[in-house]
């Protein structure tokens, strides 16, 4: 039985488009749309998801791998670009969800997207009992230790936790722990996804 969900936060609740922060710098970052990053680029990215090095560290790391000259304000508009919205009808499907379970949020994140992302209302205390952010706890997906993390932090039973990610890798990572899982592809809005997975019917809006 069911009593726990932990959902991601990019790519599932909240919109995401990488496309944008490409377009927005432009340049030679540009030409990685699509492509595989360099391996030191995606190295960076871990260590700035984990916590380890500061957002001016990344800034400046990025701005020397890409040779590109630009504004610190100008870097973190650029790589805030990829930052949609949250839907009304998705924050309303999280508002019927806590009335019958505990819902989680499980996010790979950094500081520059985190500072922006808290000018929002993405986790206010009425969306979830708890947020995890992979640059505050020192970990990130697919890592089994953050899911452990969780689990023991919020003292959840896996057996009892369904786990929802656009990133197939992090749904292997939850699954081998007995985490239930779902692999979410975006076909359908998150809310009419999750609507019918567990019977919920909301409210008569259709705002988006």
């Amino acid at each position: 039985m069911i009593k726990n969900i932990i959902f991601d936060l990019g790519g599932v609740l909240v919109d995401l488009n990488p496309k944008e922060t490409f377009k927005c710098f432009g340049g030679k970052l540009e030409s990685f749309y699509g492509a595989q990053f360099p391996h030191e680029f995606i190295e960076l990215m871990n260590q700035f998801e984990r916590g380890e090095i500061s957002a001016d560290f990344f800034r400046e790391s990025t701005c020397n791998m890409f040779s590109m000259l630009i504004s610190k304000a100008r870097f973190e508009m650029c790589w805030n670009a990829m930052i949609g919205s949250m839907h009304t009808n998705t924050i309303l499907m999280l508002l019927e969800l806590r009335k019958k379970y505990r819902i989680f949020a499980l996010s790979n994140n950094n500081q520059i997207h985190y500072d922006y992302l808290i000018k929002k209302d993405f986790w206010e205390p009425f969306l979830f009992e708890e947020t995890y952010f992979s640059h505050l706890v020192g970990m990130k997906k697919s890592e089994k230790r953050i899911f452990e993390f969780v689990l023991n932090d919020s003292d959840l039973n896996p057996a009892e936790t369904f786990f929802i990610d656009d990133v197939l890798i992090n749904i292997e990572s939850a699954a081998s722990l007995g985490i239930q899982t779902l692999h979410y592809d975006g076909k359908i809005p998150i809310y009419e996804k999750i609507s019918q997975l567990f019977n919920i019917k909301l409210p008569k809006f259709n705002i988006s």
